[in-house]
């Protein structure tokens, strides 16, 4: 009885590795594509003010472009234009940093959960995905983007 009642709620399969995440829209007042930060690979972030467990990954990324300011990063990020603006000065504008609507992370990547850490290959491949956070999540991505490129790329 109650799965006939719930036959219209749309549940989102997660991505997983060897998907590709879409090429979405990330800044529509410039019409500007996700892919078009794709150089060798693209570690995309999903991150949401509305969500408690989106700190520690925050301040994670803060740690690692700090010590890898060449990573090619980039930010979504669901929460006022203030605060946008301030998350970019917090990463010192080493990576880049889109404000995104959580209900446009789900239309325009598949994405439901924040925080939520994607990377891709040079066309877009999932090489990597995780929901959440652990201590270890930037050392597996660290060597991962070593197999991808050199040291002094990363």
């Amino acid at each position: 009885m109650i799965d006939n009642n719930l036959r219209f709620l749309k549940r989102l399969e997660p991505l997983q590795i060897g998907d590709f995440l879409n090429n979405g829209t990330v800044d529509s007042i410039s019409d500007v594509k996700l892919y078009e930060y794709i150089d060798d690979y693209l570690l995309v972030f999903f991150f949401s003010t509305a969500c408690s467990g989106c700190l520690p990954v925050i301040e994670a990324l803060k740690d690692f472009i700090d010590k890898r300011p060449n990573a090619n990063t980039i930010v979504l990020f669901d929460s006022p234009t203030e605060n946008v603006e301030f998350l970019k000065e917090y990463y010192s504008n080493k990576t880049t940093v889109y404000q995104m609507k959580h209900r446009d992370m789900e239309k325009v990547f598949n994405v439901s959960a924040t925080p939520s850490i994607f990377l891709l290959n040079s066309v877009g491949q999932i090489l990597f995905t995780q929901i959440g956070h652990h201590g270890k999540t930037f050392d597996q991505i660290e060597k991962l983007l070593l197999s991808i490129v050199s040291e002094k790329e990363v």
